[in-house]
């Protein structure tokens, strides 16, 4: 016999919702080839000089060293793996969900809450990308502006009709007859709250997973102008893979490579998890640290510096391999971001101090093990 508690346990339990198609896209078969970064085809002279530049970025990065310019980057395979996994399509969707964006292959499809999403009203033409993974898209803040980024670093702004505004152009790659460093890509694209001068309604970041974040003022009837460069190689020398603006505290959060327990600061860089400070003036950002890192730091500069004199020092140290994080995504309360990792750990920080709330490894969530049927219809796709 069941009672009415049950019931009502039951019923609590079981809530259904009603979902309503508002739009269905029929997409092309996708084809999913490895490029030459990807096969795992190193040469040994290849390997060794990552193993050196790992090596001597990190020390530098210890010793506090400030690097003013763009450091040897080789994206983590992991984060290759990840996002090329991913779906050629990205989503944006702008403040209070007035407007949805839908960058597609060939353009970028913008519809409005006024008409439940159902019909079109704007539409405006990007380029084929041979990378489409590596895309980026985002509103401003008064969702006038729709962003789109390229593979290779290329910006579009578009208005709410598909009207092309303007264009930032990515950094040139030199070596043409190489495949597409995807370093160069944008990991973040994101438009901040900063109080501006006419002309200029908004600020734009661009920052790209070699760790080369570019500050520009744009606006809908004047275009784009450069404002400042940073370059966060001094904390990932082997790149970002995520970066999010936390704006109660007008700081940004950089996920990349966790750091060495004996030279992280704090449990959160262990993590691979950063906070940075906006400055008004130069360097423009800097990481948010507490007296007893900064402490830390200096003793760790002490150690190295010992063992400059040791043959045995931080060079030959074996490499070893390094979870890092993927993702990262504040709360509608901002008082959480959650981080995914590559290894597929979770990880829950308190805002703004990025003290840790919850972590549950792969193999602590709930069926971890199972297997998608599009990974068991498509194989390739799995493994890629």
């Amino acid at each position: 016999m069941v009672n009415e508690e049950d019931d009502v346990e039951l019923a609590e339990e079981n809530i259904l919702y009603d979902l309503t198609v508002q739009a269905e896209w029929p997409q092309e078969s996708e084809i999913f080839t490895r490029g030459a970064r990807d096969k795992g085809h190193v040469s040994l002279l290849g390997r060794l000089t990552s193993v050196t530049q790992r090596s001597i970025w990190t020390f530098l990065r210890t010793l506090g060293i400030p690097i003013i310019s763009a450091s040897p980057c080789s994206l983590p395979q992991n984060l290759l793996k990840l996002v090329n996994s991913q779906i050629n399509w990205h989503i944006a969707i702008a403040s209070e969900c007035t407007y949805i964006a839908i960058l597609q292959d060939q353009c970028v499809e913008i519809r409005s809450k006024r008409d439940n999403f159902e019909n079109v009203v704007g539409r405006g033409v990007v380029p084929r990308d041979p990378y489409p993974q590596w895309r980026q898209v985002t509103w401003s803040p008064d969702n006038t502006m729709v962003a789109c980024s390229r593979s290779n670093g290329t910006v579009d702004v578009f208005d709410i009709v598909g009207t092309q505004l303007f264009t930032i152009s990515g950094e040139a790659q030199e070596d043409m007859t190489k495949p597409l460093d995807l370093s160069r890509a944008v990991a973040g694209l994101l438009f901040t709250d900063l109080k501006l001068e006419a002309p200029w309604s908004a600020e734009l970041l661009v920052v790209n997973y070699h760790g080369r974040l570019k500050s520009y003022l744009v606006d809908r009837d004047k275009g784009f102008q450069t404002r400042h460069h940073f370059l966060f190689n001094h904390q990932y020398p082997l790149g970002i893979s995520s970066i999010v603006y936390y704006e109660p505290a007008k700081i940004l959060l950089v996920g990349g490579l966790g750091m060495q327990t004996e030279i992280a600061l704090s449990r959160s860089m262990e993590e691979g998890v950063t906070a940075w400070r906006i400055l008004s003036d130069y360097p423009y950002y800097k990481m948010v640290t507490d007296y007893e890192q900064d402490l830390k730091q200096a003793q760790q500069k002490r150690t190295l510096m010992k063992r400059l004199k040791s043959v045995n020092g931080i060079f030959n140290r074996r490499p070893h391999v390094q979870d890092g994080v993927f993702k990262l995504c504040i709360s509608p309360d901002d008082k959480l971001v959650v981080g995914l990792h590559y290894s597929g750990k979770l990880t829950i920080w308190r805002l703004p101090s990025l003290k840790l709330y919850h972590c549950w490894g792969l193999e602590e969530q709930p069926n971890f093990d199972e297997i998608s049927p599009e990974f068991t219809d498509n194989p390739q796709r799995a493994v890629a």
